[in-house]
């Protein structure tokens, strides 16, 4: 049974800001939970990648994009923190035209693929239960 896991995100930017130009850096919070809002716990990989539209176009494949993988151990709470661009330097002629979304994915480092973290379908579930 293939699990969805979803993070509540957090984004913080860091390096002072963007008006001074790129940040070095920029960290997103989360917690990984599933489905029923349950925790997920152990060694987890994400990738983080940046593209130019919400959905794939032609040429708009992975290897022509901005990407880095984080290897974490997630606590019980589930809680992580990524620091985005500390393994990877952010493109220097970051172009908001080039890049105006991140997408996150996440997989258990064992074994798995990557499937897409998906804050909307979280916040959907959390709304349904009040």
């Amino acid at each position: 049974m293939k699990r969805f896991l979803f993070p509540i995100l957090l984004l913080s930017l860091f390096s002072g800001g963007w008006a001074q130009g790129v940040p070095e850096y920029f960290i997103i919070h989360g917690q990984l939970v599933d489905e029923a809002l349950q925790t997920h716990e152990g060694l987890y990989d994400f990738r983080v990648s940046l593209w130019g539209s919400a959905d794939r176009v032609e040429g708009d494949e992975p290897e022509n994009q901005w990407f880095e993988v984080h290897t974490l151990e997630i606590p019980i709470s589930g809680q992580f923190e990524l620091k985005v661009g500390e393994l990877e330097n952010l493109p220097a002629d970051f172009d908001f035209d080039k890049y105006s979304y991140l997408q996150l994915e996440a997989r258990n480092s064992l074994v798995g693929e990557f499937f897409v973290l998906d804050p909307r379908r979280f916040h959907e579930k959390m709304t349904e239960s009040i």
